[in-house]
């Protein structure tokens, strides 16, 4: 079993997340590889460094893919030092050379982006970062709007697959007063058929031939007017809380790609009630239907620094993802 933790920028000694280079690189190297204060780390590592980029692995010992992600961290995009442009590896040789580049360079020229900062300066932002030894989802506030950065393996459905991980955040770089493009994570499926260009990747399709793939999370109760837009926004879900339980309602974040379910997102949960409006870390514990002592934190994706396309999921972050 593994061990889920979550880190703040409001702990102790926690790193500062600012728009500029190699930032993100601290607070993944102190939330995931080294720990800080009181903290302990997720049980990632980091086998290869370069000048403001870095590459990070989840754990073989508990069970992983062994995956990487490489973060360069340098500001060399459209967005400088506000952003981290980000891929994922299967099996990585130094710190720019890997296999089974997710996404490929033709998919996404520019990489998964990694959002820290509206501004490149030293302004403080916030975020909950929460991971196990195997995956972890971040969510960022950077002070225009929100984006939700995450990584690593998911549970697959496919018996024997030899490629489970993903990789998601924005699918456009951005300048100082734009927020880029791509729901990564809060992406509703419109249909079980492949999306695209939504910022969230697995490695390889279920037969693991080809190139990676485009993937969505659907939600299991909706009206046909809240298909395809950002879950937990409110259109075309229940009203929160429901009518007659007086309950908010999550269930399982599964991943429709390729006309088929794939799996689910380790320790992910969508919510089926109305979260608009919810702020990022905000906590349910024992939420219905979870197991006992489970507690659910928001991580939260805006499109737009208006508040438009508000977007939920929530990370379990006590109880094990297995």
């Amino acid at each position: 079993m593994t061990t889920t933790r979550i880190y703040k920028s409001t702990d102790t000694s926690a790193p500062v997340l600012v728009g500029g280079v190699s930032s993100l690189i601290n607070l993944l190297d102190k939330c995931l590889v080294t720990g800080y204060g009181s903290a302990t780390p997720a049980g990632w590592t980091k086998p290869y460094t370069g000048t403001d980029k870095a590459a990070f692995r989840n754990s073989l010992a508990a069970g992983g893919t062994g995956m990487h992600i490489r973060v360069d961290d340098s500001g060399s995009g459209t967005g400088g030092a506000r952003e981290a442009l980000v891929r994922a590896y299967l099996t990585m040789s130094d710190v720019d050379t890997g296999t089974i580049e997710t996404p490929t360079a033709a998919q996404l020229a520019a990489s998964i982006v990694w959002r820290k900062s509206n501004t490149v300066d030293s302004t403080a932002r916030a975020w909950t970062l929460v991971a196990d030894e195997r995956t972890f989802y971040l969510t960022i506030s950077d002070g225009f709007a929100h984006v939700i950065c995450a990584a690593g393996d998911i549970d697959s459905y496919v018996p024997g697959d030899a490629y489970p991980f993903f990789i998601a955040g924005r699918s456009a770089q951005a300048g100082a007063s734009s927020y880029g493009s791509g729901y990564g994570l809060t992406l509703r499926a419109l249909s079980w058929a492949t999306p695209t260009a939504n910022g969230l990747y697995l490695a390889r399709g279920y037969s693991g031939a080809g190139s990676p793939v485009a993937c969505a999370i659907p939600l299991l109760a909706t009206t046909a007017s809240g298909a395809g837009s950002a879950i937990g926004g409110g259109s075309g879900q229940i009203a929160s809380p429901a009518p007659g339980s007086g309950l908010d309602s999550w269930h399982p974040a599964f991943i429709a790609s390729e006309s088929t379910m794939r799996g689910r997102f380790r320790g992910l949960y969508v919510p089926v009630t109305s979260m608009a409006g919810i702020a990022a870390g905000t906590e349910y514990a024992d939420p219905p239907g979870l197991p006992s002592g489970s507690k659910l934190v928001a991580l939260r994706h805006i499109a737009s620094g208006t508040g438009g396309d508000d977007g939920h999921v929530f990370a379990d972050s006590v109880t094990s993802w297995g």
